[in-house]
Parts: C-alpha cells; structure tokens; sequence
C-alpha cells in the first residue's frame, strides 16, 4: 500500500521549510550569490561587447583608453561573477550539510518514538532507506531550487530589463511563452510524479527484503 499522501508531502517539505529557516545566513549567500555570479558570467559580458561594438560603429575607431576601460570592466566583472559562484557554492553546501545531519537526527527520534507494531508491520531495511531518502533528498530539492529555480529567475529578471529598454513587446513574449512552458509541463510533472513514487515503493521493498 503506498503511503505518500498530500499530508506527507506537506509534511516533509515543512521538515526543509525549518531547516531553511535554521540558517538563514547559508540560505540568502548560497541560493542567490550563484545566481548573480551566473549573470555577471554569462549575461554581462556580451553587453560590454556590444557596447564596444556600437562605439566603433559609432565613430569609426576605439581609442586605447576606452577599449582598456572595457576590457578591464570585462575581467573584473567576470571575475566578480566566479568568485560568487565559489562563495555560494561553499555556503551551499554548508547548508546541505547540516540540513542533512538535521533530518537524519528527526528521522532516528521518530523511529525511536514508534511502538512494537509499526516495526512489525514495516520492513527494517525498508523504513532504513526512507529515512536515509528523506534526509538525503534535501540536498535533491535545494539543488533544483538553486540551478534549476534561482539561478534561472535572475538572468530571465536581468533579460527583461535589458530587453524592455529596446521594445516592451520583447519581454512580454519572452515571459508569455515560459508561462505557457510551465503550464504545458506541470501536467507532465505528475504523471511522472505519479511512476516516480511507484519506483520508489519498489525499491523500499527491495531493500527491505
């Protein structure tokens, strides 16, 4: 019989919540310091690029002073950009770490708060891999909010006000067509949901036996 309801996936994803709220420092540098870094690294230099691009469609030549101004704003920019890739990074995984040593310690207390019967209906392999996914699938679900959720909102945030400076049509499609992205995909996310609860069911099983 599966056990993932509504209920305990509210409940666990409240688990996170807490580890979240826990160490707010680690979460404010790790979830947003990769997501500017991504803006400085990929999204800033093709701008400085183009800037130096139009002054020499401009007038027709660069003068020494103005490229080496550029250039150095290039690097120093790109610099900036890598070093709070590495500083997120850092504080990212400081966070995973101890959200999961947090969760592995919940999941053992409440285990040890169980009676004689939840053990006899349950598999001691099986609920030993639940524990172990629970805990270690925050570091899953912080990821994919940090690369996936994050780190994506802030280049599309910095296109739309570079973009609006040229037409506001620009960045109205652009928005337009990830809404209608999300609204194809979100189907297609819990039908898969539905097969991924299914494999994990079957692996608890296996492991248990």
């Amino acid at each position: 019989k599966r056990v993932i309801t509504s209920e305990a996936v509210r409940q666990v994803l409240r688990d996170y919540w807490c580890q979240y709220k826990t160490y707010p420092w680690y979460v404010g540098v790790g979830f947003f310091l990769p997501a500017i870094g991504t803006v400085l690294i990929f999204f800033v230099p093709p701008l400085i690029v183009a800037r130096l691009i139009n002054i020499f469609i401009a007038q027709g030549e660069i003068s020494i002073n103005t490229a080496s101004s550029y250039v150095l704003l290039f690097g120093g920019l790109w610099l900036l950009g890598e070093a709070f890739w590495r500083i997120g990074m850092n504080f990212l995984i400081k966070l995973e770490t101890k959200g999961i040593n947090n969760l592995s310690r919940t999941v053992f207390h409440k285990l040890m708060e169980r009676d004689y019967d939840f053990y006899t209906d349950n598999f001691v392999g099986s609920l030993t891999k639940k524990g172990l996914a629970f805990a270690r699938s925050f570091e899953v679900f912080t990821d994919t909010l940090v690369f996936n959720v994050v780190t994506n909102i802030f280049p599309i945030l910095f296109a739309v006000v570079v973009l609006w400076r040229y037409s506001p049509w620009i960045p109205l499609v652009l928005v337009l067509w990830i809404a209608m992205a999300i609204t194809v995909g979100l189907p297609i996310i819990r039908r898969r949901s539905k097969l991924v609860a299914l494999r994990h069911d079957a692996s608890s099983k296996t492991a248990g036996r």
